[in-house]
Order: structure tokens, then sequence, then C-alpha cells
């Protein structure tokens, strides 16, 4: 949602290298983790970026498809 807004809404240089730089780092964090434990996570640790929670819980992590696409619903 917030990736979203922020596409939609970026207006200036400096929200759109947030929105740009936030969505990287989500790619970066999601597949650095599937390359590692070839599993999708719940949730990530906000210090580490390690899955934790449910592992094999694609919902929330399968957003990263909608975020590779730019395809927010």
């Amino acid at each position: 949602i917030i990736l979203a807004n922020l596409k939609k809404n970026a207006q200036d240089e400096q929200s759109q290298n947030l929105y740009k730089a936030l969505r990287e780092n989500l790619i970066k964090l999601i597949s650095s983790n599937w390359r590692i434990e070839n599993t999708l996570w719940n949730s990530y640790d906000s210090f580490t970026g390690i899955g934790k929670g449910l592992p094999s819980f694609s919902s929330a992590s399968s957003m990263i498809l909608f975020i590779l696409s730019e395809d927010y619903v």
C-alpha cells in the first residue's frame, strides 16, 4: 500500500527516490532470503532481514510479484 501510494503521488525527486529505494530493498530482502532458505516467510526481522514467522507462508511475500511488476491494484 505504501509503495502504491508513493508511486502514484511521488511528485518530487525525494519522493521518487524513496519509492525506488524502498522497492529495491524489498526485492533484495525477499530474494536473498529465497536464495538462502528456498522459502518465503510470514515476516522479516526489521534489523537483520532474516525471515521469521511461518515458513512457506506466501500471502505476504507473494506481494513481491506486484512489486516487481509495479502493478499495484
